[in-house]
This record gives structure tokens, sequence and C-alpha cells, in this order.
């Protein structure tokens, strides 16, 4: 049943997710439903789209919030093992995207690098949280000194609101791929191991200012 809050939109016109419909849906169905017995879930629309250019390359999937009320899902149904991918990394980019919606309603996704890490961090805990098994790639992308350095780099940039998201999170500019999730999940780890009674759940309403205030640096 779907959930009377958050509302599927498969986008079917292309034919090729015909094959693979009721499984799509039915995946993504369960995916809503276990990410609401962590966080209060609210008025959202979910979108899903064949195309190929908007996925994570390398990867057959990728997704997007965009505001409070709508997540897109990008999928590539020509992906080796498209099945697999829906069923093993579609329920996490479902509770990864749903934690963005939430948390850009009650205190916005973020205008600033500090936010934005913190908010992709909260992010990479919650899916981690709900479904557990390996991490996605991009939270471990970076380790060691080159973790270590980017943190640095960043610290100067933390509360600028002009700097350029593609840089920081994918890669296009003279950082690496993906720092911006290896250094959010740094970040937001480090907190959560110093405040064990807390999870990504909790923290999804909660402003970055106040987790400054008891420890996050």
């Amino acid at each position: 049943m779907e959930n009377k809050y958050v509302h599927i939109h498969i986008l079917r016109s292309s034919g090729r997710f015909e094959p693979y419909f009721k499984i799509l849906e039915r995946t993504i169905q369960r995916a809503v439903e276990k990410t609401a017995d962590y966080i209060s879930l609210h008025p959202i629309d979910i979108v899903v789209y064949d195309d190929s250019r908007q996925v994570i390359p390398g990867f057959g999937h990728g997704g997007r919030t965009n505001n409070p009320h709508t997540m897109c899902v990008f999928l590539d149904p020509a992906f080796p093992d498209f099945e697999h991918t829906i069923k093993k990394e579609i329920p996490k980019t479902i509770s990864h995207e749903l934690h963005h919606a939430v948390r850009w309603k009650a205190v916005g996704y973020g205008m600033t690098l500090l936010e934005r890490l913190v908010s992709e961090g909260l992010a990479i805990c919650f899916e981690q949280d709900v479904w557990g098994g390996t991490l996605s790639p991009w939270a471990t992308a970076l380790s060691g000194k080159s973790l270590a350095d980017i943190h640095e780099k960043a610290k100067s940039e933390y509360t600028s609101t002009t700097f350029h998201h593609g840089r920081w999170f994918y890669g296009t500019g003279d950082l690496p791929r993906w720092a911006g999730y290896s250094l959010g999940y740094q970040l937001v780890g480090e907190y959560l191991r110093e405040h064990a009674d807390k999870n990504a759940a909790m923290l999804v309403s909660t402003p970055l200012q106040s987790m400054i205030a008891s420890g996050l640096r």
C-alpha cells in the first residue's frame, strides 16, 4: 500500500521500465514504508525517470532532492544486472533522499558548505542505519591523509554560500570525486560516536548550530 503522504510517479513512456515495473514499484513502496518507521514523513512526490544522463557514472542510478516536497530517482534500465540495482541500491537511495526532504522542510538542506556537508553526512548515516550492509562508495572515497587534507581545505569555506557544489561533491574541479560526501560522513560519524544517545533519524530536524554547540567540528 502506498504511504498516505508519499506519492510515487514512475515515468513509463520510454517503455524501458516495463519488464521491471512491478519490482521497481514494489521496491520503492517498501523502502518508503521502512523509512517511515524511522522518520516522520510529510507530503512528498517521488518521481522516477528513465535518464541515463543523470545517473551516477558507473552505477546506473542516482537521486536528487529538489525541495522539501519533490525528490527524483534516475535510472538506466540498460545498466548491467539492472534488477540487482533496483533491489540493492534503490532502497538506500530512497531513504537517503527522504532524509534530505524531511530535513529540508525542518531546517533546510543548507546554503553554506558546512550545512551541506552535514546534510549529506546525516543522510549517509541514516541510510546505513535503515539498511545496513556495505557503505556507499562515496562515503568512503577518501580516508587518512587525503581526507584530513580535504578537511583543512573545507574549514576555510565552511561558512561560504558561494562555494561550488559540484567541485566539493562531484569532483568537477580540483578536488577528488565525492570529497564532500566522504568528509560529511566523517564529520557526522565522529559527532555520533561522541553522542551515543543520538542517531541520524533523531538529528533530521536539528539545526547545524545546535550540533556545533554540542561538539560538531
